[in-house]
């Protein structure tokens, strides 16, 4: 909460990463809402972001199986 309350946001520091980033979320997300991080991908120098329609903030447990096939795939892509 100490964070939110004074603004915390790295945003500007996410360029210095370089390594492959995969950014998923959960567009009924209401913790971490999928604008939000969509805007960390966007920062994010070589990321990809999947947004799943209507999961929640719980989308690995609500849709595990869609989430490992696009990790596995995702980590395919890297290795080609």
């Amino acid at each position: 909460m100490a964070a939110l309350e004074q603004r915390y946001d790295r945003l500007s520091d996410l360029d210095r990463i370089q390594s492959p980033c995969l950014v998923l979320s959960g567009a009924e997300d209401r913790h971490i809402i999928s604008k939000a991080s969509h805007e960390t991908a966007q920062s994010l120098k070589n990321s990809h972001w999947i947004c799943y329609p209507s999961a929640s903030h719980l989308f690995p447990w609500e849709i595990s199986s869609q989430m490992n096939q696009d990790i596995q795939a995702w980590l395919q892509d890297r290795r080609s």
